[in-house]
């Protein structure tokens, strides 16, 4: 009788801890939302600082909660505290591994750092997760292209209008590699085939012409100089 009354209160204690520990569980997921929340709204006033704050706190009672990582990790970009960008990527690729997309926000964030090996590695990755990310090989283009592997970055661009035919700043992007690589040619070789020059500045036209058609603004200069 003895052994089964402490048996009893065994399990009813066990019980007690568990209801305890999952009350606190449930108070942190609240407060953490509400916390987030906070800081939405101060995001939505454009009040940066204040959203930080707010995200920061909201993930010390939810540190995997990943649209909180991701509402902080936009602000840390739209601040330029890009290094603490990537950081937030990184511990949403940790938490989501197969989510090609973070790799792309990564890179992009990377890229813009000048650290053009790490971001290709990221556009690679996030490509072999999936393979039909069109902005993964967007992206990746036009870090060949400020890399000055116009062959690769027009491939890379090429793979992502086969992909969507329907984004204009892919055309856009294309066509302003095959008029650099044009003005590149003639600059490092005065001699180069002008035949192939006039190729790739009719290519530059129609990529140009292109985004026009589809809505993109602001080019009809650009468009009037390489469709000479």
């Amino acid at each position: 009788m003895r052994i089964f009354i402490i048996v009893i209160l065994t399990f009813f204690y066990s019980y007690s801890n568990c209801q305890v520990s999952l009350q606190l569980k449930n108070d942190s997921l609240l407060k953490s939302e509400e916390l987030f929340e906070i800081g939405v709204n101060f995001f939505e006033m454009e009040n940066f600082d204040s959203a930080t704050v707010y995200f920061t706190k909201s993930l010390l009672y939810n540190p995997k909660d990943t649209l909180t990582l991701e509402k902080r990790a936009i602000v840390y970009r739209l601040t330029n505290k890009k290094k603490l960008a990537i950081d937030d990527y990184s511990k949403l690729i940790q938490l989501l591994p197969q989510k090609s997309f973070y790799y792309c926000l990564r890179g992009a964030v990377k890229s813009s750092l000048n650290d053009y090996t790490g971001s290709n590695l990221d556009f690679g990755k996030a490509i072999k997760l999936d393979s039909v990310c069109s902005s993964a090989y967007h992206l990746r283009g036009l870090n060949k292209m400020l890399c000055k592997d116009y062959i690769g970055a027009i491939n890379d661009q090429s793979k992502a209008i086969k992909l969507d035919s329907t984004i204009a700043i892919y055309y856009y992007a294309r066509g302003l590699q095959y008029s650099t690589m044009a003005i590149n040619n003639l600059i490092l070789n005065p001699k180069f085939n002008d035949e192939d020059n006039k190729k790739n500045y009719q290519h530059s036209c129609d990529d140009f012409s292109k985004a026009k058609e589809l809505g993109m603004e602001g080019i009809e200069n650009l468009i009037l100089e390489v469709c000479k």
